[in-house]
């Protein structure tokens, strides 16, 4: 047997992987205090299982892995492999080299390897035992073990020897041995108390064995009989169950004539509601067109009343002058006798006047009268000749009262006859042009009612715009606000206190470029995976190089304002998946590529980037994340695109908070919310323009709309 090897990673001053190989030979290592020696020997105590953590200088088991430097962060496991050459087999084991390992998270997992598979602590100290190279023998002697050993009791000196004299193996196995041995006593005197409480309940079995034997045998000929029933009963079953498939299949049949019968119904049903529609709808046109023109029937009816009555009304004027003509004739021809009568009283006066003169004369002649006599003779005469003077001038007045009258009644019956023909002609053209009349008022009217449909359909379409828009602006506003927000809250508000403040001061350090979250451009899909991956990395500012951070680190201790971690560009190197893994990976469903190929970034920060993502892979779900670690051995951390994590090792974190959003998301938000808002916004300007455009062309067709009215109005009044 021989110590071949030692590979040491993470653990205590071992930050980097470091192999030791064991020449043929004695290996002496040599250095100054605090260099580690003493770390190469607790190393191996650990591997063969050491427990005691103040064996290993030390207050916790944690304490072995690296806690980190000025240069290096922490390591979050510790590994230590050793490699013995078996080839003697003095080792228990029927392998000729073996590789023991153990591994410790900072979690506080912990896992024993041999040969690559997966162990307990007790294989690793059964195969070290009574050979003198167990955690606890003295092939190992740290520092004050010699002492130790002299000043131990005697019990503990006497261990000691055992342990060297390799009696302690059979010591051990004695021990077991006589626990085993007690053990099995104990279970002996319990099957002992078994034995006797069974016997005693042994007679009542019997018994009960016998009325279960005969409970058998009437139960299987019990079991043929219900057999044989159960097989005359489904048979008849059977034949129910043929007939009612038979009937069932009519029924089906049956049910699916209906069935197309009812869906022909239906569609006919539905036609005929669309018939039954659109008649109503040009039941409902015709109706209003008939409640239209009845009204202008009425109207022009009432006209033509109204016409009719102003035609009876100059009838019975005509009528009356008529009457009163023939009145007149009536007394014109009274008047003509009257007038004859006087005439004929004038001539009988003149003769009588003649004959009194005459008279007169011939008294005059004889003179046979006196004075008296003559003079009372001709004032008698001049009195009748003046009756006679009076009768005639008052005949004569009336006869030119009754020639005005006449004239006057002759011109009122010539104008009352021009009248009542010129009405005659009215109504009678009224009569014979009036559905003439009324047929381009129709054409007009339904022009202005297919024109009126035409208007309230674009104010329907007006409407529906205007609650589009509205729609579209409160969307509108929504994103908008949400932008603000997120470019309110800038990028340093979720940013730690040092952070915030080493970036606030950004500009005293040339060198200082932003943060790991601020130059990468990471997928939607992907954010919430990188955040996962990256976790705190996020925050973790870029300089240029050491001597920038270093100025920064001093900034931050001087006024007390945080601490920052720093990734200098000039010393940070680039890490690469290992070409094996990525040929087991290849074409696997669930794996998405390494967290480091999913993001792009400026050239500049791609190693930097590919250290920090290179070896962290990314999966669709959790499911395909566990075929992948059982796959590479639980060698590699995965995340997936929910941001569920698989460790390296097998533990697992998972779960989200629920208004919790990481830098990336945030950053992945406002540039899809700023896309969203050039959408958005080139659409409402178009709305408006449509808007716009829409309301001029009402506003437009409102006016010709009333021209039209007009027109129609001016075209009834004409009609009428």
């Amino acid at each position: 047997m021989k110590l071949k090897s030692l590979e040491i990673n993470g653990f205590k001053s071992f930050a980097d992987k470091t192999l030791i190989e064991f020449k043929p030979g004695m290996t002496t290592i040599v250095g100054p205090n605090g260099s580690g020696k003493s770390n190469i020997i607790e190393a191996i105590r650990w591997v063969m299982g050491e427990q005691s953590a103040k064996g290993l200088r030390g207050d916790t088991m944690a304490d072995v892995i690296f806690s980190g430097s000025k240069n290096r962060r922490a390591m979050g496991r510790a590994e230590v492999s050793m490699v013995i050459d078996n080839s003697d087999h003095y080792l228990s084991s029927p392998y000729n080299e073996l590789r023991i390992s153990r591994r410790l998270y900072r979690s506080g997992e912990a896992e024993y390897l041999l040969n690559g598979s997966k162990v307990r602590l007790r294989d690793i100290t059964d195969i070290f035992i009574d050979t003198g190279l167990g955690r606890e023998s003295f092939s190992i002697i740290n520092q004050g073990k010699v002492e130790e050993i002299f000043n131990a009791k005697a019990a503990d000196r006497r261990s000691i020897i055992e342990d060297l004299a390799g009696v302690f193996k059979y010591k051990q196995n004695k021990a077991r041995s006589q626990n085993e041995l007690i053990q099995t006593k104990d279970n002996l005197e319990r099957l002992a108390d078994i034995i006797n409480e069974v016997s005693e309940r042994l007679q009542p079995l019997e018994t009960q064995a016998a009325e279960a034997e005969k409970y058998l045998s009437l139960k299987g000929q019990f079991d043929n009989y219900q057999a044989a029933a159960l097989v005359r009963q489904n048979i008849n079953i059977k034949e129910q169950k043929n007939s009612f498939q038979k009937r069932l299949s009519e029924i089906n049949d049956h049910l699916s004539e209906d069935e197309k019968e009812a869906e022909r119904s239906s569609l006919k049903r539905k036609n005929l509601q669309q018939e039954k529609i659109s008649l109503q709808n040009k039941f409902e046109k015709q109706l209003e067109k008939i409640r239209q023109l009845t009204v202008d029937r009425e109207r022009s009816l009432g006209n033509a009343k109204l016409n009719r009555q102003k035609y009876q009304s100059i009838q019975d004027n005509y009528r009356q002058a008529e009457l009163e003509l023939q009145k007149l004739i009536d007394k014109d021809g009274g008047f003509s006798s009257n007038k004859k009568n006087l005439l004929q009283n004038i001539d009988d006066l003149k003769g009588q006047q003649d004959h009194f003169l005459k008279q007169i004369a011939d008294l005059k002649a004889q003179k046979n009268f006196s004075g008296i006599q003559e003079t009372d003779i001709l004032q008698e005469l001049n009195r009748n000749q003046l009756e006679i003077s009076e009768k005639i001038s008052s005949a004569a007045n009336r006869i030119s009262a009754y020639l005005e009258n006449l004239k006057m009644y002759g011109q009122r019956i010539e104008e009352l006859k021009k009248e009542l023909t010129e009405y005659s002609k009215k109504i009678s053209k009224n009569s014979s042009s009036n559905i003439d009349a009324f047929s381009p008022f129709s054409r007009l009217e339904k022009e202005a009612d297919d024109f009126l449909v035409g208007l309230n359909n674009e104010k329907k379409l007006l409407s529906k715009l205007n609650a589009s828009r509205n729609e579209s602006l409160m969307q509108f506003n929504q994103v908008r606000s949400r932008l603000e927000s997120l470019h309110n809250s800038s990028e340093n508000y979720d940013l730690y206190t040092g952070v915030r403040n080493i970036l606030s001061n950004k500009n005293n350090f040339p060198g200082l470029i932003g943060t790991v979250a601020s130059v990468i451009d990471v997928p939607a899909e992907y954010a919430l995976a990188i955040e996962t991956a990256l976790g705190a990395g996020l925050q973790n500012v870029i300089v240029d190089k050491r001597d920038t951070a270093k100025n920064a680190i001093q900034f931050l201790n001087a006024n007390k304002l945080g601490r920052v971690t720093f990734l200098p560009l000039e010393s940070i190197k680039a890490r690469r998946l290992p070409a094996l893994v990525k040929d087991k990976l290849q074409g696997r469903s669930g794996y998405l590529g390494s967290a480091f190929s999913l993001i792009k970034a400026d050239e500049t920060f791609l190693p930097l980037l590919e250290n920090l993502l290179a070896l962290t892979l990314v999966a669709k779900d959790l499911e395909s994340a566990f075929e992948i670690s059982r796959l590479l051995q639980q060698h590699y951390r995965i995340v997936t695109l929910n941001g569920s994590l698989v460790n390296a090792g097998g533990s697992i974190t998972g779960g989200s908070n629920r208004h919790q959003v990481g830098l990336l998301s945030k950053k992945a938000e406002t540039e899809k919310l700023e896309k969203q808002f050039e959408q958005m916004r080139s659409g409402l300007l178009k709305d408006e323009r449509d808007h716009r455009e829409l309301a001029d062309k009402i506003t437009s067709d409102e006016k010709k709309f009333s021209e039209m009215r007009s027109r129609l109005i001016e075209e009834k009044s004409r009609c009428v």
